[in-house]
């Protein structure tokens, strides 16, 4: 639907009806946020922008600013590690599920997932 442009009908189509005054969109890769920005009455856009994801400022925000496209930063803290709240060490619990398949002639079996707990320190 997004890449068709169909959403983007429906909303121009909500517009018109009285619906609606203005719509954004949500999305999370700069493509997604290009093919939004053909839409003639999009009001704003939200994506994943902070220190380490960049790719917006060439690819996307003079497209932005020529649409007079609002941009809404998604992210910017980078789910909390630039909060300031991370230390030199910290510890992660990473929780791993593994299914395994067993193969037999004319026959295979899975396994129920196996659950294994591992810490991580990033230090």
């Amino acid at each position: 639907m997004l890449k068709t442009g169909e959403i983007f009908s429906w909303m121009e189509a909500f517009q018109q009806e009285g619906l609606i005054t203005h719509y954004g969109a949500s999305v999370e890769t700069i493509e997604d946020a290009l093919v939004c920005c053909q839409s003639n009455s999009l009001a704003t856009l939200q994506i994943i922008f902070n220190i380490f994801r960049q790719d917006a400022v060439e690819k996307l925000l003079p497209i932005a600013e020529q649409k007079n496209i609002g941009i809404i930063a998604r992210l910017p803290l980078a789910s909390g590690l630039l909060s300031g709240r991370m230390q030199k060490i910290v510890l992660f619990q990473l929780r791993i599920t593994v299914t395994t398949t067993v193969t037999a002639p004319h026959l295979m079996l899975v396994k129920p997932s196996m659950v294994c707990h591992l810490n991580l320190v990033l230090i």
